[in-house]
């Protein structure tokens, strides 16, 4: 199976793969599961615990070797992982993934936040490191502001 990652963080993706069998390939048949959820996309295009696949398009159904290629939009963001499943006209499963897995962390319009800083009163500057870490109350309580540090703060 080959997939190639879109660079823009889309939801369409286009897998496409190759699948070989001697009495013939029937069909190909792609799971998708995300991860946060641990809900599988549906035929219908919703989402469910439910495992289920999605056909794929076969060049060349019953063929001894075939190409395949399936289109999808993701619902929505998630942590995705996908595996392709080849049935040969036997309607047998492939036992072996080898190859056909892979997955694709995908969240749209999700930027780091932005850094805070935060102003420091003269006093808690004039501490030393081992001044600050030995007492307890000196990490949980924030250092008080300044007027110069509240006048900065109101132009925010």
């Amino acid at each position: 199976m080959s997939f190639t990652a879109p660079t823009d963080e889309s939801l369409a993706l286009n897998f496409t793969g190759a699948a070989t069998d001697d009495r013939g390939v029937e069909s190909v048949r792609v799971s998708l599961r995300d991860g946060d959820t641990g809900r599988y996309l549906q035929p219908n295009g919703t989402m469910a615990a439910t495992f289920a696949t999605l056909n794929a398009t076969l060049a060349s159904p019953g063929a001894a070797t075939t190409t395949w290629s399936l289109a999808v939009t993701l619902p929505g963001q998630g942590d995705w992982s996908f595996t392709a499943i080849a049935y040969d006209t036997a309607g047998q499963q492939d036992p072996s993934t080898s190859g056909a897995t892979g997955s694709y962390r995908v969240y749209p319009n999700d930027v780091p936040r932005p850094c805070r800083t935060r102003s420091v009163s003269r006093t808690a500057a004039r501490r030393s490191p081992r001044a600050r870490s030995s007492s307890p109350d000196a990490r949980r309580t924030p250092p008080t502001p300044t007027r110069a540090s509240l006048a900065s703060r109101s132009r925010w």
